[in-house]
C-alpha cells in the first residue's frame, strides 16, 4: 500500500447524481469502483519524508532520487587473479615461445606503476597498477619457484580481464527513483553509494476500530452467542504488510456513540479504518462519520463488500 495521509477537501463532498452534499442519510452516494478509486486518490497525500538509517530503510519507501557522486569501480580493477600487463609485451606469446616479464614485487617503490617489460601480481577486484592494460590469468602463465620472471603463454589485448572504471556504476547516474520501495538490491545499492542514511516516507498510522456488543477479543472467553474479533488481526496484519505503522485499536460496543468517542481518540492518525460487526450497523456508522468530517461517499456498486464508506477530517 502507498504510503499516504488525508487532507481536507477544499470543497464539500458532492453526489455526482444529485449535485449536493451528502453529509446527510436522506442523500446517499452510492459509487462504483472507478468513481471510489478516483475519490481516494483525489483526497490521499504521500506522508512527508524523515531520514532513516540504512538497515531501518528497509521496507520503506525513497522520498528522492539517489544518483551515484563516483564511478564504481573508481579505477580500472583486475577481472580474474594473475597479473597485470601491458598488452604489447605479450605479442606473440605461445606455450612454445613464451615471453619472459620481470615480476615487480608489491611492496616495491615501484608498485603503483609498471613499465615495458615488466608485470605486477594482481587479484581479482584490486586495481590495476599505473601503465597496466590488460591482465593475464595465472592459468595463462608461470613463474617458476616464485622468482623474479613470470613466462606468459598467451597474447593478451589491451582490455583484456579487466573491469572498466565507471562500468558498474557511472557518477551521475540515478540508481534509485524516488517512490521505490527498498528491499535487498536497493540496499546492495545504498552501501555501494556509501550511504548509511536516506530518505524515505513516514510510516504511515494507521487506526484500527472494530465494532460489536457480541465480539470479544482473544483473551476473553466466548460465551454463547458471541465470536471472537478475527477482524481486528486481519486488518491489522494487512496493515504491518503494507508497512503501515498502527495507531489507535479500539474495540467499541455501541456503535454510533461509541465510534464517535473512538474516531476522536484517533486524531493523531493519518487513517482510520472502521470494521462493523454487521451491515445493519452501517447507517448508524455513516452518522458517526458525518459527526466529525465530511462523507464522500456511502456505498460501493460491488457484492460483496457494497457497505463501503469514505470520508475525510
Amino acid at each position: 500500500m502507498r504510503p499516504w495521509r488525508s487532507r481536507r477537501p477544499l470543497t464539500p463532498a458532492i453526489d455526482s447524481t444529485r449535485g449536493s452534499s451528502v453529509n446527510s442519510l436522506q442523500r446517499r452516494c452510492v459509487v462504483d469502483i472507478a468513481a471510489a478509486r478516483a475519490v481516494l486518490a483525489r483526497y490521499m497525500l504521500p506522508v512527508e519524508p524523515e531520514q532513516a538509517g540504512i538497515i531501518n530503510a528497509f521496507g520503506r519507501t525513497l522520498a528522492q532520487d539517489l544518483a551515484s557522486d563516483a564511478s564504481v569501480p573508481p579505477r580500472d580493477e583486475a577481472a580474474k587473479t594473475g597479473y597485470a600487463v601491458i598488452a604489447s609485451d605479450t605479442a606473440c606469446a605461445t606455450r612454445e615461445s613464451p615471453r619472459r616479464l620481470s615480476v615487480l614485487s608489491t611492496a616495491s617503490t615501484f608498485s603503483k606503476r609498471i613499465e615495458p617489460g615488466t608485470v605486477m601480481p594482481v587479484r581479482e577486484g584490486e586495481p590495476l597498477p599505473e601503465g597496466a592494460d590488460a591482465v593475464v590469468a595465472t592459468a595463462d602463465c608461470y613463474r617458476p619457484e616464485q622468482g623474479p620472471e613470470v613466462l606468459v603463454f598467451i597474447e593478451t589485448e589491451p582490455g583484456a580481464n579487466v573491469v572498466p572504471a565507471g562500468s558498474r556504476l557511472p557518477a551521475g547516474e540515478v540508481l534509485l527513483r524516488q517512490g521505490c520501495v527498498v528491499g535487498p538490491v536497493e540496499m546492495e545499492i545504498l552501501a555501494m553509494l556509501g550511504r548509511h542514511g536516506v530518505a524515505v516516507r513516514r510510516k504511515p498510522r494507521i487506526g484500527v476500530l472494530t465494532t460489536g456488543a457480541g465480539v470479544v477479543d482473544i483473551l476473553e472467553d466466548v460465551k454463547p452467542g458471541q465470536s471472537r474479533n478475527a477482524a481486528r488481526y486481519a486488518l491489522i496484519g494487512m496493515l504491518l504488510d503494507s508497512g503501515c505503522d498502527l495507531g489507535r485499536l479500539i474495540h467499541v460496543r455501541e456503535c454510533r456513540v461509541g465510534l464517535e468517542r473512538a474516531l476522536a481518540q484517533c486524531a493523531g492518525c493519518d487513517a482510520v479504518i472502521v470494521a462493523l460487526a454487521s451491515n445493519d450497523k452501517h447507517d448508524a456508522a455513516l452518522e458517526a462519520l458525518s459527526s466529525v468530517g465530511t462523507r464522500c461517499f456511502d456505498r460501493v456498486q460491488i457484492a460483496p463488500g457494497g457497505a463501503c464508506a469514505f470520508g475525510i477530517a
